[in-house]
């Protein structure tokens, strides 16, 4: 997060990286972008609907109990989209599914 970033996006923010999450401001994302090479595939092709749906929460920052909350599923479902997210596109965390994620957009 840089300093000059919203009062209400930093206590969000203060708050998601104490619950275990990430975030990401939007310049920093475009950092990141413009420095990583982005394959051409699309990694997420064969994930289900449901891992889309953790994939796209992990992009908005949600820590693991937070897209828990919003998906009504338990805390070790959401580990497992995880490690089965990470397995299927060959990614290593789940920083890299967000940037490859904000990268398609």
């Amino acid at each position: 997060m840089l300093k000059n970033s919203p009062v209400q996006r930093l206590h969000s923010a203060i708050i998601t990286v104490a619950e275990g999450g990430t975030v990401f401001s939007p310049d920093v994302l475009d950092f990141i972008r413009s420095q990583v090479h982005m394959p051409n595939r699309d990694v997420f092709a064969s994930l289900t609907q449901r891992e889309l749906e953790v994939v796209a929460l992990i992009a908005e920052g949600l820590s693991n109990e937070q897209i828990a909350q919003r998906l009504f599923i338990a805390n070790g479902t959401v580990r497992n989209h995880i490690s089965t997210i990470l397995e299927k596109t060959t990614l290593d965390h789940r920083t890299q599914i967000a940037v490859h994620y904000l990268g398609r957009r």
